[in-house]
């Protein structure tokens, strides 16, 4: 079995601070995907109370405390690949990825349009450069794309608060290219399993409540349809605290006996400013 957690910490010290490190550890997943780490690569030394689990990567932006990904693996990736080539676009850190044996996974952080939508031509671009490579891995392996896409697909992804087609990741345009990557043949697994629920995975850190008239759902899971099919289960954490998004879970029925185990001994930590 897979266990795949996706969270938007929002900062990696702060998170650390409210207990990071013990929820991680209670989540016992297999790969765990973390967005918006903040993060410097002198700060990462805290990821080594979990070296008896986990091999880990990250990628942190240019701009300090700002943007970065990170993946926390149990398994030793054939390739680990840092954003899309591009360095004017790479260098906010927002995209990781690994190859393993049957399938690849894609660990994203959307960058946001801002309010009155000041950089969605940004965000279109980015989206356009996220469909061609998910479009060259497609063709070779199945994906498990996750992280904050910052679009809130549906309605019923948004809370009554943000009805409002000028509000970040509510455009249609960022809709659009949502759709887009779905075309390619991914299911969002979430829905699978809350086909017709409001849902939400980001409030405001002003809803402790957490309601889903409160929020959006910006965090999603999309698998292919190949691995939609070993879907076991998928849940949004939502009592989880420590940042104004939640994390998310799927699992999967997966064999594993290809892959290379993580043990101590092979422990590997691939950081990279870009």
């Amino acid at each position: 079995m897979l266990k795949i957690i996706s969270w938007n910490i929002n900062g990696l010290q702060s998170s650390l601070k409210q207990g990071l490190v013990d929820k991680l550890s209670s989540f016992d997943g297999d790969i765990v995907c973390l967005q918006e780490t903040k993060t410097e690569k002198t700060n990462l030394n805290q990821f080594d109370k979990l070296s008896e689990k986990y091999s880990y990567y990250a990628s942190f932006s240019k701009r300090k405390g700002y943007a970065g990904v990170a993946i926390l693996s149990r398994f030793i990736p054939i390739k680990v690949m840092h954003g899309f080539g591009i360095s004017k676009i790479d260098e906010e850190a927002r995209v990781l990825a690994m190859e393993f044996h049957d399938f690849f996974i894609v660990n994203i952080y959307a960058p946001n349009a801002q309010l009155g939508l000041a950089r969605l031509p940004y965000r279109n671009e980015w989206d356009a450069l996220l469909f061609s490579l998910i479009t060259e891995l497609h063709v070779r392996k199945p994906i498990i794309l996750c992280g904050d896409f910052n679009v809130a697909h549906r309605e019923n992804d948004v809370g009554s608060n943000y009805i409002n087609s000028n509000f970040p990741g509510c455009s249609k345009l960022e809709r659009d290219n949502f759709d887009k990557l779905l075309s390619l043949g991914f299911t969002d697994v979430l829905r699978v399993c809350e086909s017709t629920e409001k849902l939400a995975t980001w409030w405001p850190y002003t809803a402790p409540n957490r309601g889903e008239s409160q929020g959006l759902r910006f965090d999603y899971i999309l698998a292919s349809g190949c691995l939609t099919d070993k879907l076991i289960k998928s849940e949004i954490l939502r009592d989880i605290f420590g940042s104004d998004h939640c994390p998310i879970l799927a699992e999967f029925e997966l064999d594993f006996s290809k892959e290379n185990i993580f043990q101590p001994e092979t422990k590997q930590v691939q950081c990279r400013l870009l």
